[in-house]
């Protein structure tokens, strides 16, 4: 019976974007911005251009960086768009400015209000929408009230329960992140009869990743997992020279320099998290400078100096990185490490626990035990696959779990990996040969595979990819080309026996003797002890000795101190209630009861191969001749002698199998061969071959599951 682990529960990975204060050199910002979404949209396979908001889940920004931030999460801008817009935003509002700042927040306003009515949005529209799903790109800005600078009040476009609304306007939310005095105004909101004034929090949070993170944990949840921050600063202030006299102005200037400077705050996080591969900064090191005067930057001058930053190695190598993260989507932290940790160190997926109540398989073992090893129990030479299928709840992954307890010593390294989506596998995968540390703790995927396809000294390694069902997902990409080492997959998609059909092992359920042992082990000897095989063996012939129905019947047994002739009886009356009793005690148990297992299998199945199975549903589930389908087909699924009056219901039946078996109104031969198939594949049938025909055979569990 497959198992599941908390790290396999985890959520799919996001990606956050953080944006500095800076005022005008938030050019260099979107410059910056744009050579990524570029690169990453060349990088796309010719999909549609991505935005933004379409990359990141949550984007955080203040001052300029939280305008900048509105454009790209509310307005949905791409960067080129972002860019175009701060410029002429910079070119009206700080480029020849007011010292006073009544006029500053007037022409700002102005330029809001442009902005917002060129993309349709209407001035009093709520930052928070009123009712409607949460948006897709979380906004995250810091302000701060006048009055109270010492903790910040974030803005959000979704509403977070942990914290109070703040029911600002878009185009207040605009204002108040830019609101840094002294240049501009506060924004004056009202609020519980009282007026409260907004501020941009830049001169305090000027580097918001770590409130980012924050947010992002607030609004994601503990477990989820972060595949890349991207933190873009507005370059490096230069040298801050304390004044060399007593003059205020002076010592404002030298005091708000070091307010604004966020590249301390990006050093201390780089430092936490430099084992991880999602950390990735951004900023202009030299030719931005702000001078002691603050003086004008001519933007040209900014596009330009950051045009050349990003041309350099070092900096393209760090782009290069961060595309690679974006495209790999592998999120190995989660949100709860970031916060409190700073990241940590990446471990390894934890291996599934075997059951306490395993009991030992000894012919499947014995066939897994050839494949993989020679007469001395040494590691056979060469690459090795082996094909492990079967319905759900059959006992694959417990197999193979037992085979790495009683050999995993022989091989130098076991990689135990969810393969239940190519995400998973790539996350799985590549948290593995993280985990090894050193120059392997920042690998891509692609890294990551060529890394596995080397040979390795003293041994050979073992990768189990587990629960391979998706019948959409192509394995043989995640396969390393390595010429030693073992692979073993299991799935219930036996088509997968293909890779390897002299290694395949079609497992089945268990013999009479296992189940049980297995009822007797699960039970505690309550009711089922040895002296009670005999009742033991009705109640596994009842379930047809599928090991989750086992587990299932022996933790009822177990809990309700029935006995075993009570349980049967149980079955043949309340069958479903039963069947549908969870075994809630068993250790990390992908599923908890056989139906949930066969509802795996189902949900995955085309449509007209779920109708076939409701329809053989109707039938003995053994020896069932497929050639009859055929044979009235041909005569449109009726004859001309009437055995009964045919009324309605005989035509509907007619429809109802025409609708199965025909194709575009027609009988085909083919798509009878395509819905055995996809039952074949999920494990849900068996064929027999005669000399006759095809007779189908299923378990008679899934003849009564009520799909």
């Amino acid at each position: 019976m497959a198992t599941i682990s908390t790290e396999i529960k985890r959520k799919k990975g996001i990606s956050l974007l953080s944006l500095d204060a800076g005022g005008p050199r938030g050019i260099s910002q979107l410059e910056i911005l744009k050579h990524v979404m570029d690169r990453l949209n060349d990088n796309a396979d010719g999909a549609i251009t991505k935005r933004p908001c379409e990359v990141f889940a949550m984007i955080g920004g203040t001052g300029t960086g939280g305008l900048i931030a509105v454009f790209l999460a509310i307005l949905k801008m791409t960067a080129d768009e972002a860019l175009e817009t701060f410029t002429d935003v910079i070119n009206k509002v700080f480029k020849d400015t007011s010292p006073n700042p009544t006029m500053q927040t007037e022409k700002l306003k102005k330029v809001v209000n442009e902005i917002l009515a060129k993309h349709h949005v209407p001035l009093d529209t709520k930052l928070v929408p009123t009712n409607g799903a949460p948006p897709t790109c979380r906004l995250y800005i810091p302000v701060v009230d006048k009055k109270n600078t010492g903790s910040p009040i974030i803005l959000t476009n979704y509403g977070d329960p942990r914290g109070p609304p703040v029911k600002l306007t878009i185009a207040e939310a605009m204002l108040a992140t830019c609101a840094s005095p002294p240049m501009f105004s506060p924004v004056e909101v009202t609020k519980d009869f009282g007026t409260v004034e907004y501020i941009s929090a830049d001169l305090g949070f000027c580097n918001p990743v770590r409130e980012t993170i924050e947010g992002a944990h607030s609004a994601f949840g503990d477990e989820t997992t972060v595949i890349c921050v991207l933190s873009v600063g507005c370059g490096n202030l230069g040298a801050n020279i304390a004044p060399g006299n007593s003059q205020a102005n002076a010592l404002i200037t030298f005091l708000k320099r070091i307010a604004l400077d966020g590249e301390r705050k990006a050093q201390e996080v780089a430092s936490q998290m430099e084992k991880l591969p999602l950390y990735h900064r951004l900023s202009v090191a030299y030719g931005i400078e702000i001078s002691q005067d603050e003086s004008w930057k001519d933007l040209e001058d900014i596009s330009a100096h950051t045009r050349n930053y990003l041309i350099d190695e070092e900096v393209a190598r760090t782009v290069n990185h961060c595309i690679t993260t974006l495209k790999d989507g592998i999120g190995s932290t989660t949100l709860e490490q970031l916060k409190y940790l700073g990241g940590g160190e990446v471990l390894a997926p934890e291996l599934l626990e075997l059951t306490p109540n395993y009991v030992e398989r000894k012919a499947p073992m014995e066939f897994l035990e050839k494949c993989l090893f020679d007469a001395d129990g040494r590691i056979k030479g060469g690459s090795k696959r082996v094909i492990v299928t079967g319905m759900g709840g059959c006992g694959k992954t417990q197999l193979v779990r037992k085979l790495i307890e009683n050999h995993g010593d022989l091989f130098v390294s076991v990689f135990f990996v969810d393969g239940s989506s190519n995400e998973s596998i790539k996350r799985e995968l590549t948290e593995h040969v993280r985990a090894l540390g050193g120059a392997h703790s920042q690998k891509s995927f692609e890294e990551c595979m060529k890394f596995l396809s080397l040979p390795t000294q003293g041994g050979e390694r073992l990768l189990v990819i587990d629960n391979v069902d998706d019948p959409n997902l192509n394995i043989s990409a995640f396969l390393p080309k390595w010429k030693r080492g073992a692979v073993i997959i299991t799935s219930r998609n036996g088509s997968h026996g293909q890779l390897s059909p002299l290694s395949h092992l079609q497992l089945d359920v268990m013999s009479l003797n296992e189940s049980i042992e297995l009822l007797i082990r699960g039970s505690g000897g309550i009711q089922l002890s040895a002296q009670h095989s005999e009742a033991a063996s009705k109640v596994a012939e009842e379930l047809g000795y599928l090991p989750i129905a086992l587990v299932q019947a022996a933790s009822y047994i177990y809990r309700t101190e029935c006995s075993a002739d009570t349980y049967i009886s149980l079955l043949r009356t309340s069958r479903q209630r039963v069947l549908s009793d969870p075994a809630t005690s068993q250790i990390d148990m992908r599923y908890t009861t056989a139906f949930a297992a066969f509802d795996a299998s189902y949900s995955i199945l085309p449509s007209k191969a779920r109708l076939a199975l409701h329809l053989l549903s109707f039938f003995h589930r053994r020896r069932f001749p497929i050639d009859c389908i055929g044979f009235d087909a041909v005569n449109g699924f009726s004859s001309d002698i009437h055995y009964l009056d045919r009324g309605e219901e005989y035509e509907r039946g007619r429809e109802c199998l025409k609708e199965i078996f025909y194709s575009d109104g027609m009988w085909d031969p083919a798509e009878l061969e395509y819905i055995i198939s996809s039952l074949r594949s999920h494990s849900l049938i068996i064929l027999m071959p005669t000399e006759i025909t095809r007779l189908l055979q299923m378990h008679s569990l899934m003849r009564l599951y009520d799909c």
